[in-house]
């Protein structure tokens, strides 16, 4: 949980610490940290190999995982393609690990957390998957063109909140107005001042 806000200097006299629960916290201080970007800024966001949906997924109970191998059984005459995106996604199926956390949530299908056991960090600290050319379509396709809002996915690079350009343009209007002219100037690109402090 995280730590409270301090309403008052630590020993001071006045109101106790402010205590909020922690998924409500959290979702505040996603909103506020959440960086903007136009739609055409979002389509050129790269991975930051944070492994936030590797190792945060939620899905059905194990039980329930279960029915999705059998899936090719019921299809008739499935196109190679088709096969082959099963085969891929009953193996990534099989090196789930259970986190051990469960949600009661208004989704039946996304119950139970799991992590991607295919994901690893490196010596340099970044994650990877180590079978990226086998990773089924539901890997493949993430974030599905939309921005990641999910709760403890803060350090991914596709959480951001899309504005208009006009909106954005705006901002950074604004934004400039804000600022001391020194680091207006760092900011436009014009580089450090030759001010001398």
């Amino acid at each position: 949980m995280p730590k409270p806000i301090q309403a008052r200097a630590p020993g001071a006299a006045g109101p106790r610490p402010i205590r909020h629960n922690s998924f409500v916290w959290s979702c505040v201080l996603a909103n506020k940290r959440r960086p903007k970007a136009t739609r055409a800024e979002f389509e050129q966001i790269e991975c930051n190999r944070c492994g936030a949906c590797c190792t945060r997924l939620w899905l059905p109970s194990p039980l329930k995982l279960v029915d999705y191998l059998s899936a090719r059984s019921q299809v008739r005459d499935p196109s190679p393609e088709w096969v082959e995106e099963h085969e891929r996604f009953v193996e990534w199926l099989s090196v789930l690990e259970p986190t051990g956390k469960v949600a009661d949530g208004p989704n039946p299908d996304e119950t139970h957390q799991y992590r991607c056991t295919r994901f690893v960090i490196d010596e340099n600290g970044e994650g990877f998957c180590n079978d990226y050319e086998r990773r089924p379509s539901a890997c493949r396709g993430f974030p599905y063109g939309e921005p990641v809002h999910a709760v403890d996915f803060e350090e991914c690079s596709y959480n951001v909140e899309i504005v208009s350009e006009s909106a954005w343009h705006s901002l950074r209007r604004l934004g400039s107005r804000l600022l001391p002219a020194k680091v207006r100037r760092e900011a436009s690109g014009q580089g450090p001042s030759s001010e001398t402090t």
